[in-house]
């Protein structure tokens, strides 16, 4: 297994301010945007997507051996990935028994399975997110033609993964953050109604993305603003080429009033970081600027076909 990258929700807000440069660092890139967006109907992308939750949660209790021998058949390397990276199951501690009676006890459980019912009636199907998936890959196709375009799977974690990436071929989507703003399952201490707000159908192609674009990036270098200003810059840069006629909002998981607030106060806030370049500290990353931010494990630049920025 060479990596396991994941794109977890944030627990700490990121601040207005900090998402607003970054924001305007996006648009000075972006210029003109939406007159320009290439022509991709002639790249043909064959997008898999794997109900990787559908076959888990249907398994017979009764006949679990078989059932998981037919799972591991069909999904060999992402069985073994969820079970152990994703639900903490310690696979290879357990005998053939035991493992049994965990999957079991874990698609039982009637916390569990209500997640997966309710997962089911929002994306009992996905046509609208495979739509809008296939188009964003055959940008990324237009843009990085080396790449091979990854196999997308859709999992549950209980509120613990929203997506991640795992070799070159696994490209994982949870379901169960995208359920809706008004999910009465999601605890605010952990989801805030700032996150909860883009934890719907809406946002859930942008957040598989994030994970993707999150792992092309790689690892921040440097500890300064200036350093997380355009590391965040560029992965917003790729998001927005993958996603060019996806609104402003919703890549930054912003509401439209804020989005056009930050399109009228740019002299403002240009002069807050002014002030702060005084600030002793000045060269370091100030914690008001700065939020969570997922990371890669690994490193990559594949940015060559997009123009710098």
């Amino acid at each position: 297994m060479k990596c396991f990258a994941v794109c977890r929700r944030p627990l700490l807000k990121t601040s207005h301010l900090f998402a607003a440069f970054l924001f305007i660092l996006l648009q000075s890139c972006m210029e003109d945007k939406g007159k320009n967006i290439p022509d991709v109907s002639h790249i043909s992308v064959s997008l898999n997507v794997e109900r990787f939750d559908q076959a888990l949660f249907s398994l017979d209790t009764n006949a679990i051996a078989s059932g998981m021998n037919d799972l591991n058949s069909k999904y060999p390397a992402f069985t073994k990935l969820y079970f152990e990276n994703v639900m903490g199951v310690p696979v290879g501690k357990l005998t053939e028994a035991q493992f049994q009676e965990a999957v079991k006890g874990l698609i039982s459980h009637p916390g569990i399975r209500a997640i997966y019912d309710t997962c089911q009636i929002v994306y009992g199907n996905l046509e609208a997110e495979k739509a809008a998936l296939q188009e964003a890959f055959q940008f990324y196709k237009y843009y990085f033609p080396e790449q091979a375009v990854p196999t997308i799977y859709t999992f549950i974690s209980e509120y613990t993964y929203a997506a991640f990436v795992a070799d070159d071929n696994i490209l994982a989507m949870g379901l169960d953050f995208g359920l809706g703003a008004d999910y009465p399952h999601y605890n605010p201490q952990f989801f805030p109604r700032y996150i909860r707000r883009s934890m719907d159908k809406d946002h859930m192609p942008k957040l598989v993305l994030d994970a993707l674009v999150d792992d092309m990036v790689g690892n921040q270098n440097g500890n300064r603003l200036l350093d997380m200003m355009i590391h965040n810059g560029k992965k917003l840069y790729i998001l927005a080429a993958l996603l060019p006629r996806t609104p402003d909002s919703i890549k930054l998981s912003y509401t439209p009033a804020q989005v056009e607030w930050c399109e009228n106060n740019e002299a403002q806030r240009f002069v807050v970081f002014h002030r702060n370049e005084r600030h002793p500290q000045a060269g370091r990353l100030q914690p008001q600027f700065t939020g969570y931010a997922a990371r890669s494990t690994r490193t990559h630049s594949k940015l060559d076909r997009l123009a710098n920025c």
